[in-house]
């Protein structure tokens, strides 16, 4: 027997350059669905070495 106090949820995702898409469920009947577009920082960008050096 499933405890009716609990949700569960999933998601999907294809993921490639720039674009990424996803998609979100939840048995609470809750969805999402998000679309990333964007490229890869390159080399020698700030956010490539740790913080604390």
């Amino acid at each position: 027997m499933i405890d009716d106090d609990i949700i569960y949820g999933g998601s999907l995702s294809l993921n490639g350059r720039p674009l990424a898409l996803g998609l979100g469920y939840t048995t609470a009947n809750s969805w999402s669905l998000w679309i990333s577009v964007g490229r890869p920082i390159g080399q020698g960008a700030i956010l490539e070495r740790g913080v604390l050096r």
